[in-house]
C-alpha cells in the first residue's frame, strides 16, 4: 500500500461505512482518540468519548456523495454533497421530516493509520431553507 492509499484509507472507510451505512463501530476504528473536529454540522468536538456520544442523530439516512478528493501528504481534501432527512431537533431547530441535500468540503489530517483532525465547511444555510427553518 502506497503513503497516499495509506493515508487515503480511513477516509474513506469512515465515509463509505461510517456515514453512509451508518456503522458507528467504524468511528473507533478509523479516527484517533484525541481526535479533533472543527466546523460542519458538529460544530467543535474534541475527543472520541465527546463525538461518539454527540454525534448528529437529527438526519437519517444520511448519505455522503465525493464529488473530488485529493491527498496531499497526511492531508485528505474531499468536497462533497450532503443530504438526509431531519428527524430530530438540528441547532435548535424541531424536525421536519424533510429531505434536504447540501455541499460541503473537508478537509482530513491522517497520523499512524488514524483520522486525528477534520475541518469542515458546509453550506448548512441551504438545508436549513430546505427544511423551512429560514426563507
Amino acid at each position: 500500500m502506497t503513503k497516499e492509499e495509506a493515508t487515503l484509507a480511513p477516509v474513506m472507510k469512515f465515509i463509505n461505512e461510517g456515514l453512509n451505512q451508518g456503522n458507528g463501530d467504524v468511528i473507533a476504528e478509523v479516527w484517533d482518540e484525541d481526535l479533533l473536529w472543527e466546523g460542519g454540522s458538529l460544530g467543535t468536538v474534541h475527543g472520541l468519548k465527546a463525538f461518539m456520544s454527540g454525534g448528529v442523530r437529527a438526519f437519517s439516512d444520511m448519505h455522503l456523495t465525493i464529488l473530488d478528493v485529493t491527498v496531499h501528504g497526511d492531508d485528505v481534501w474531499v468536497q462533497f454533497t450532503n443530504e438526509g432527512t431531519q428527524v430530530g431537533e438540528f441547532m435548535g431547530y424541531p424536525a421536519t421530516n424533510k429531505h434536504a441535500k447540501w455541499n460541503g468540503f473537508g478537509k482530513y489530517t491522517v497520523k499512524g493509520g488514524k483520522i486525528i483532525h477534520g475541518w469542515f465547511s458546509e453550506d448548512i444555510l441551504a438545508m436549513l431553507k430546505q427544511q423551512g427553518h429560514i426563507a
